[in-house]
Formats: structure tokens, C-alpha cells, sequence
């Protein structure tokens, strides 16, 4: 079975005292290995003790802290167990301000669907939570149907790992973006004319249609407006250069086709 990337270590020892995302992840991981330890991203003397006992039973120096040797295996162990959900929600929010391996895995995945959902953002990668990795989490919120608050909570990480497995096994998911309720037109910003412009210019090249490519930055100027008259013209639509309910399901539809 395809599987996905895994968190990397951190670069830095988890050890008592330790607060987090990462931490968190580790207490979700032993939770599940049978360790009885709280999962609240805190690591103290109930972690610790943990720690221990599943370095031991694993033949590992059993010193409480999770170095590199002890993350790699327990990350790895964990993704073998549970192949088709190999990197469990850590248990608590991931939001601004969060740091760490967690936070990279995001960023670096996330990355990788640009491929095939370019209206998700470039990120630095650099672990840290800050205003591009909660744009790229409200834009994949907005393109797979969640409540969009550009946090990662148990939903939006448990649909972020099932988009990045469909991807890995060859049948990427359908977007199903929520119109936004009054008609895009020029002059128009925001996320959703992101997303607009990202499937124009999928459909158009996949197609081989005969309009101008639009830029991916949200801002829906002149040459937005053209594409979409040329998109609406493809299709039998109204021509007017504006997107309303009937062009935005007909652009998604068109777009989930190209998948």
C-alpha cells in the first residue's frame, strides 16, 4: 500500500518539560502501543515514565527522552501498525504559534499537493506556524468542505491524511468548495477567487482550451475576468465574466474531472 511522508525528528530532544504539538504526538503514539499516559502536549512525569517503559520493551536505552533513535522508532512503528492512518492526530489543536516536526509535516505535505491543487500556497517548510501555513490551512479547509478557521483540529488533520493517501494511491479527492455565496466578479479577493483561478487554469491545460492563464493570487483583475468568459463560453454558460452559483459548480465539476 502507498503510504506518506512521516514527521522527521524535531532536531531537539523531547524531555520533561517539553510543550506541544510533538509532544502530543508521542503521547497519542504510546497511548496507542498500550501506555497509559495523558495526551495534553505536556510533557511530564506520567510521560516520562512512558517513555521509559516503551524504551525498554523495544531494547532501547530507557532514559525518558525521546531523541532521535527513540522518535524513529516509535514514528515508525506506529505507521507500520496503522498503515492506512500511519500519523494519528496528535490529540490537541495546531494553530499560530505552534512549532515543530508536526507543524513541518503540514507545511511539507501541503507542498506536495500543490500539484494537483495549486490554490494551496508554497510554505517555507521551517516548522513554524505562522500567517502562510494558516492561509494554507484555510484554503484547504475552503477546497474540501470544512469549517474554515485556519487551525489544524482533529478534522481538518484526519481529511489533510486522507487527501495526501488518495494522492499517494493514485486517486486523488474531489474538492468540494462551498460557493461563496454572492457572485465573484472583478474587483473580487479572497480565497475563493484563489481557488477559481487555480481551476481555470487546471481545466484550460488539461483541456486545451483557448483562454488567458490567470495568476494564482487571489485578486480577480482583467485577465481573471477573460478566463472565465473563455471557461464560460467552453461550456455553454452565460457569458458574462462573472462567477456565479452556475459557473463555480460547472468549474468545480470540470476541475474534479481533471483528477
Amino acid at each position: 500500500m502507498a503510504s506518506i511522508a512521516l514527521p522527521v525528528y524535531p532536531g531537539v530532544a523531547l524531555r520533561r518539560g517539553a510543550v506541544g504539538v510533538d509532544t502530543a504526538l508521542i503521547q497519542t503514539e504510546l497511548t496507542a502501543f498500550g501506555f497509559v499516559v495523558t495526551v495534553d502536549g505536556i510533557y511530564g512525569n506520567g510521560t516520562t515514565k512512558a517513555v521509559v517503559a516503551y524504551q525498554a520493551t523495544r531494547g532501547l536505552e530507557a532514559d525518558g527522552v525521546v531523541g532521535k533513535i527513540t522518535w524513529d522508532k516509535m514514528i515508525g512503528e506506529y505507521a507500520a501498525k496503522f498503515p492506512s492512518n500511519p500519523v494519528p492526530y496528535p490529540g490537541i489543536v495546531m494553530n499560530p504559534g505552534a512549532l515543530g516536526s508536526c507543524v513541518k509535516w503540514f507545511q511539507t505535505n501541503q507542498n506536495g499537493l500543490r500539484t494537483l491543487y495549486p490554490a494551496q500556497p508554497q510554505l517555507a517548510g521551517d516548522g513554524v506556524y505562522g500567517s502562510g501555513t494558516t492561509q494554507a490551512a484555510r484554503l484547504f479547509q475552503r477546497q474540501f468542505g470544512l469549517g474554515i478557521d485556519g487551525q489544524v483540529g482533529k478534522n481538518t488533520w484526519t481529511t489533510f491524511s486522507s487527501v495526501l493517501m488518495a494522492q499517494a494511491q493514485g486517486s486523488p479527492a474531489k474538492v468540494k468548495p462551498v460557493y461563496p455565496g454572492s457572485p465573484l466578479q472583478q474587483g473580487s479577493s479572497g480565497d475563493s477567487v484563489r481557488c477559481v483561478q487555480s481551476y481555470l487554469a487546471v481545466v484550460k491545460q488539461k483541456n486545451g482550451l483557448n483562454y488567458p492563464t490567470p495568476s494564482i493570487d487571489g485578486i480577480f483583475g482583467s485577465v481573471t475576468k477573460s478566463a472565465v468568459i473563455g471557461f464560460q463560453a467552453a461550456y455553454n454558460l452565460k457569458i458574462d465574466g462573472i462567477v456565479g452559483s452556475g459557473t463555480w459548480q460547472k468549474l468545480v465539476q470540470e476541475f474534479n474531472m481533471t483528477l
